[in-house]
């Protein structure tokens, strides 16, 4: 019997311990499952603070990058060269909630007055059988009996024929003088003012006329044709009709080129092609609007208008030459900057801003600008700034006296430095004016853009 009871305790005591490990075992794995989901929690606690703390990094980073821009337009650098002065700041722009504006046939007001002045060009050509294109002597008859000119749906119109029509290829300095003289004459007798001229060489026209028109509230529209007007499938109607429509938006006071149904930025135009309808391309700057169904610009592309007085300059320096760089130019660049009333060189260099680092090339530029010649550095590439700090090659040229004009086209270039170098006599002033935008001609520069440079009238 005691035995038996002896068995039995062992069984119940056996029978109780392995409940009770059963029940510690199962314990045990709920604390563990406890213990991980707690650790999973902070975990995710700790990615969220994580989190919360990269996300104040970077506002953190804006901050202080918006208070550098702010010290930056700050700090204006004045540059005194007399009592008398004129200040030049980089054009503002009107906010983008008034982008748009529309003007249709029915909203243009016909009371307005637009003076146009006929340069010669395609345009007022004429083609005689088995001979080459021709200017028309009785254009400006050709003209007044256009049935469209004289209908109720287009502004009066007024036409000039001071000047001579020629080929747009011998046009230059003392054209592009009388021209601004022209519009000076009649500048408050008339809205806007159309200048019909040749293609080959419009873009300089346009962007002499903006450096040459300071203080400009009224539109003075540039355009042509690939066709002439009287020619079959001519271009030159629409263009001419949508000039003259431009013309009469007081909201547009600067120079800008009409073709092809584009408005454009006139000191950013370039002619793209010379068999193409679409002859004219803004590379660098949006196009100001468009000439479809109705005339649609974008005001926020546009110049401020201006309420002083007209300012037209009288003077542009002659001695100033455009260069394209080719392999081996080395060779012939001492004979190019030894001319001997040298004031002025563009290069259109390679790609960013560069060219050879042979000592025959940069010794004769350092050479010129010991002599007060300036060199401006342009591009061959139709898009794309002039950063002549990304290659060693670019800043070569910095050293040897140099300036690089950031995304300016050639034309424009060439024209503000023979604006610049007739205007004043610091070439170092010349030097610092010609990167900044003085008529929207470039892009704004943080560095340039805040400063404030006092000039003379």
């Amino acid at each position: 019997m005691s035995l038996k009871k002896l068995l039995l305790g062992l069984g119940f005591v056996t029978t109780t311990s392995l409940l009770s490990y059963i029940c510690y075992k199962e314990n045990n794995q709920e604390l563990k499952k406890k213990e991980e989901i707690g650790n999973e929690n902070e975990n995710e606690n700790e990615k969220e603070k994580e989190n919360e703390k990269e996300k104040e990094r970077r506002r953190e980073k804006k901050k202080k990058k918006k208070k550098k821009r702010h010290k930056a337009n700050k700090k204006r650098k004045i540059i005194k060269f007399s009592k008398s002065a004129e200040m030049y700041e980089p054009p503002k722009r009107l906010p983008k909630s008034h982008s748009t504006g529309i003007i249709s046939q029915g909203e243009i007001p016909f009371d307005k007055k637009v003076y146009i002045i006929y340069t010669g060009g395609t345009i007022g050509m004429i083609k005689k059988k088995g001979k080459p294109l021709t200017p028309d002597p009785d254009f400006f008859k050709t003209l007044q009996s256009l049935p469209f000119l004289n209908s109720s749906y287009v502004p009066s119109l007024n036409y000039d024929n001071t000047i001579k029509p020629v080929d747009s290829t011998n046009i230059g300095r003392k054209e592009w003088l009388v021209i601004a003289n022209c519009i000076k004459e009649v500048y408050n007798e008339y809205d806007g003012f159309v200048i019909l001229h040749g293609t080959d060489t419009l873009a300089f026209t346009a962007s002499a006329l903006s450096f040459l028109l300071g203080n400009l509230s009224k539109p003075v529209v540039v355009t042509g044709s690939q066709i002439p007007l009287g020619g079959c499938r001519s271009d030159g109607l629409n263009n001419l009709i949508s000039s003259v429509l431009v013309a009469t938006y007081s909201m547009i006071p600067e120079v800008v080129v009409v073709f092809n149904n584009k408005i454009l930025r006139g000191n950013r135009t370039t002619k793209r092609s010379s068999e193409d309808i679409d002859a004219f391309v803004s590379f660098q700057y949006p196009q100001i609007g468009t000439c479809g169904i109705k005339v649609a610009v974008n005001k926020s592309l546009v110049l401020d208008y201006n309420k002083k007085p007209l300012v037209v300059y009288q003077e542009m320096e002659k001695e100033v030459i455009i260069i394209k760089l080719f392999p081996s130019i080395e060779n012939v660049i001492e004979s190019i900057y030894s001319h001997p009333n040298l004031r002025g060189v563009i290069i259109e260099c390679y790609g960013a801003g560069n060219a050879p680092t042979s000592e025959k090339f940069l010794s004769t530029i350092k050479k010129a600008s010991k002599r007060g010649i300036i060199t401006v550095i342009v591009s061959q590439c139709v898009t794309g700034n002039v950063d002549l700090s990304t290659y060693k090659t670019g800043n070569d040229l910095v050293k040897a006296g140099c300036v690089g004009v950031f995304d300016m086209t050639t034309e424009t270039a060439f024209t503000k430095l023979m604006f610049l170098l007739a205007k004043y006599d610091d070439l170092e002033f010349i030097k610092k004016l010609m990167p900044i935008s003085l008529r929207g001609e470039c892009s704004d520069n943080l560095e340039t853009s805040s400063e404030v440079f006092v000039v003379y009238n």
